[in-house]
């Protein structure tokens, strides 16, 4: 990437490496970015490629987590937004379509996935459609609220990105998003953090701090109304690591198992909610990487 996508400087810093990808950070607005971005067809194939590994399967076996969580944000959104036309980017299995449906909700979602795809069709009967917001070719002003979470370090051009979802919404429409504030952090932070977990570049591509991310809104049509922190370093530490051997080993039992409650899959979602959400939001979070819940109204 020559410059970056929210000041124009051409000038940055390397951070660290993963997979032999660099991540950089420009040194005037803070954003954090792949330095030499894959197209998209490399994307496509990256995302293909998690066929074969554990990430598909997930996001159609554990559907309560996601469930959880859907009902946490829709009643963020029902404040806001008390029915209409709900677009959801980057659906995975479709599960917060499902719930907003049941909530009153028209929902419509867009995924990259094609597996993904079509489980959220077949299975679940849901309108989702194959690509990216910027390739959907709906017509503008049709949505009265967007919705997505963990997904803006994914984009390809979170700029345009931005710009797309907002030409989809009505004037007075709301975009609710959650990402991470990894880029608040100093280089030295993310590097020893990095030594706990990956950070899974080049799956994902830009890293926001709040700052950046307030910039981001003002330059693609959105103003923050709202902003809600809950720091991970617990579940970073303590659940994360955890979780993920839980369910690599409910996996290799039943890969193919439908989704269902189970008694190992309730403990691993209340430890995650407890540890992300509640403990989450009443730990210190300067210095420490956190998620935020941002709600953006169309301007």
């Amino acid at each position: 990437m020559s410059e970056c996508i929210l000041c124009k400087a051409t000038d940055h810093v390397q951070v660290t490496e993963e997979n032999g990808v660099q991540l950089a950070r420009c040194p005037h607005c803070n954003l954090l970015f792949v330095l030499h971005q894959p197209s998209l067809d490399e994307l496509k194939a990256l995302y293909e490629k998690d066929l074969e590994d554990v990430y598909v399967s997930r996001a159609i076996r554990f559907q309560q987590k996601r469930t959880v969580v859907s009902a946490i944000d829709l009643r963020l959104i029902k404040r806001y937004v008390a029915k209409g036309r709900l677009l959801e980017i980057g659906c995975a299995a479709g599960y917060f379509l499902q719930l907003a449906a049941r909530r009153g909700y028209t929902p419509l979602g867009i995924e990259f996935n094609s597996r993904l795809v079509e489980y959220a069709i077949k299975t679940l009967g849901l309108h989702v459609l194959e690509g990216t917001v910027r390739r959907s070719n709906l017509p503008p002003g049709i949505f009265d609220a967007a919705y997505m979470r963990d997904v803006l370090s994914h984009l390809d051009d979170p700029k345009k990105d931005l710009r797309a979802i907002r030409s989809l919404l009505r004037d007075d429409g709301y975009l609710f998003l959650e990402t991470g504030n990894f880029a608040d952090l100093t280089d030295k932070q993310i590097r020893r953090l990095q030594r706990l977990h990956k950070l899974q570049i080049p799956d994902h591509l830009f890293f926001f701090s709040r700052k950046s991310f307030y910039k981001l809104a003002s330059l693609t049509g959105f103003e923050v109304v709202e902003t809600r922190m809950y720091s991970t370093i617990a579940y970073d530490w303590v659940s994360h690591v955890l979780e993920d051997r839980v369910r690599s080993k409910l996996l290799e039992l039943s890969p193919r198992h439908p989704p269902q409650r189970s008694l190992i899959e309730n403990l691993v979602t209340t430890s995650w909610y407890f540890l992300r959400y509640q403990l989450g939001r009443a730990l210190p979070k300067t210095g420490f990487p956190c998620t935020v819940k941002y709600v953006c109204r169309a301007v």
